[in-house]
């Protein structure tokens, strides 16, 4: 068996009750994106590297290596995702306008067999801890 066993993206797909420049303002600002995913150094910059903070786990520290590599407001925000076993990893998020309505897709994509149980991890992660955040902080008032 290869080592290229493809191992399915992470996606998920919104309609947030909010305008797609509120959206915008939660997934490409660094006070935006603490308030649902971590605690991060995020620059909206094409290029620019960032970390996020999670929490350590064995020889882990917790620090997320990011760079920014797609950037179209309101649209779409694209970064590489490194930190701890997990390379190469790409986080998009796209946006589009719905009457009103934002839909949100993210796909986290990259993995790997040898990585599986933390992609599925993480994938809960977003279901239970970052999405629902998320909509709360967006829906919340």
């Amino acid at each position: 068996m290869s080592n290229n066993t493809q191992v399915p993206d992470i996606k998920h797909q919104l309609i947030l009750n909010a305008p797609i420049d509120k959206v915008w303002d939660a997934v490409a600002t660094s006070k935006g994106l603490e308030l649902w995913l971590m605690k991060n150094t995020f620059v909206p910059e094409i290029g620019t590297s960032f970390t996020m903070q999670s929490s350590p786990r064995g020889d882990f520290d917790g620090t997320i290596q990011c760079q920014v590599i797609a950037l179209e407001k309101p649209h779409l925000l694209s970064f590489t995702w490194n930190g701890g076993p997990l390379t190469d990893l790409l986080v998009t998020i796209e946006l589009k306008e719905k009457e009103g309505k934002t839909e949100f897709k993210l796909t986290h994509a990259g993995w790997s067999e040898n990585v599986r149980p933390i992609r599925d991890m993480l994938d809960e992660g977003w279901i239970k801890g970052s999405l629902p955040r998320l909509i709360a902080y967006l829906e919340g008032n």
